[in-house]
């Protein structure tokens, strides 16, 4: 429910695909129109979370040419659980890149 004369959200989450990625939505009830805003960051070896938001790219052009362009630009869903004490052996290269869903300490689930 949005109050107001607006209503605004930012998600930043990584997919399987080892980039940040961040949507801001902006919700204006009286005009039944959301704008969207998209960005994406590759995230290197030894990237920081405050490395990858300095390097976010916009892609909203992309993102917003018809009505499943952001769900092209998104990926499949995925989601991730993983236990903090074990996930500390898990490092970005790109042998984990690719065998990620291979890895015993973690479970991928795709929507």
């Amino acid at each position: 429910m949005v109050s107001g004369e607006h209503g605004t959200f930012c998600i930043d989450f990584v997919n399987g695909d080892y980039r940040l990625q961040r949507i801001y939505a902006t919700i204006i009830p009286a005009k039944t129109t959301v704008n969207i805003r998209y960005e994406t960051a590759d995230i290197g070896t030894m990237d920081s979370y405050e490395k990858c938001i300095d390097k976010l790219t916009d892609h909203t052009t992309e993102a917003t040419q018809t009505p499943t362009s952001l769900k092209n630009c998104v990926g499949r869903f995925q989601y991730r659980f993983a236990y903090p004490e074990i996930e500390k052996s898990l490092k970005l290269t790109t042998d984990n890149k690719k065998n990620s869903s291979k890895n015993s300490s973690s479970r991928n689930w795709h929507a």
